[in-house]
Order: structure tokens, then sequence, then C-alpha cells
């Protein structure tokens, strides 16, 4: 039982960690294109129309970032499954393992 606690709090820790990573490039520049101060008058509104426009392109290309690295893990996880698949299959047929 202690065994399966520690391996569930162990997938958490690195789900957690894999999130914060992958949301950290974000976060930070959506931070740095915000600004500081407040600005009044037209100035200051054509000012705050193009930080939403460079922040919606800052998005975009780290939910573009998020997806590409997504579906390398994803490969990458699918070809370890298939490769312990092969293994289990060839050890009950006789094959040895390729190395």
């Amino acid at each position: 039982m202690r065994r399966i606690w520690r391996e569930s709090v162990r997938a958490g820790v690195v789900v957690l960690a894999s999130a914060s990573l992958a949301l950290a490039p974000g976060l930070a520049a959506a931070q740095s294109q915000s600004g500081s101060g407040q600005q009044t008058g037209q100035a200051g509104t054509e000012s705050a129309k193009n930080d939403a426009k460079s922040a919606k392109q800052g998005a975009g290309n780290v939910a573009d970032q998020l997806h590409d690295s997504a579906k390398n893990f994803g490969e990458a996880l699918l070809g370890g499954i298939k490769y312990a698949g092969r293994t289990v299959i060839g050890f009950f047929n006789g094959d040895k393992p390729k190395q």
C-alpha cells in the first residue's frame, strides 16, 4: 500500500513540474508585454490595443510550441510502448532482444 502511494505522489509531482515548465514561458511573456503604469487618452487606448494584439500573437506562439512538445512526447511514449510490446512478444516467441 505504501509503494502505491509513493508512486502516485511521484506521478503527481512529475505532472505538476511538467505543467509548470510548459506554462512558465507563456506567463513570463504575458507579464513582460503587459507593461507597468497607466496611460490616459487616445495614445493609451492605441497602446493597449497593440499590447493585446502582441499578447495574442505571443500566446499563439506558445500554444504552437506546447502542441509540438506534447506531440513529440506522445510519439516518444507510443514508441516506448511499441518497443515494450515487441520485447514481450519476442520473449514468448523465443526471439532475442535487439540491442
